[in-house]
């Protein structure tokens, strides 16, 4: 049975180091503290629950920490990166007939009203 868990152990980490994105690092654990369990001359069954248990436990613990570190830097890009701007009316903004852009950072945009209000020289985009 020790071959056993150290082969987990070894597919789970290579499965990690494969993804790189926190999927089975929790059963790695888990199949390590199994191991120790197996040293301890646990039967199978207490075997089994160490590494349920530990792999749940590591699980709740790490997943948030490691995400807020792994995901901090996101950095918004394309059209994610204007909202909230301002911009510029050009052509009055006419969802019906179909009219309308603004300038924003020097480019020129189609533009779009939410909803219907009066025409507007300044916007700020959602």
């Amino acid at each position: 049975m020790i071959i056993a868990w150290l082969v987990a152990f070894v597919v789970f980490l290579i499965i990690e180091a494969a993804s790189a994105s926190l999927t089975s690092i929790w059963f790695a654990g888990g199949s390590l503290a199994a191991l120790v369990a197996l040293m301890c001359r646990a039967p199978l069954e207490a075997q089994l629950v160490v590494f349920v248990v530990v792999s749940f436990v590591l699980f709740l613990m790490v997943r948030p920490f490691a995400y807020k570190y792994l995901y901090r830097k996101r950095t918004d890009t394309n059209v994610d990166s204007l909202t909230g701007r301002k911009a510029v009316i050009k052509i009055k903004v006419d969802n019906e007939a179909g009219t309308g852009s603004a300038t924003l950072a020097g480019e020129t945009w189609l533009a779009r009203a939410a909803r219907r209000e009066r025409p507007l020289s300044l916007v700020r985009l959602l």
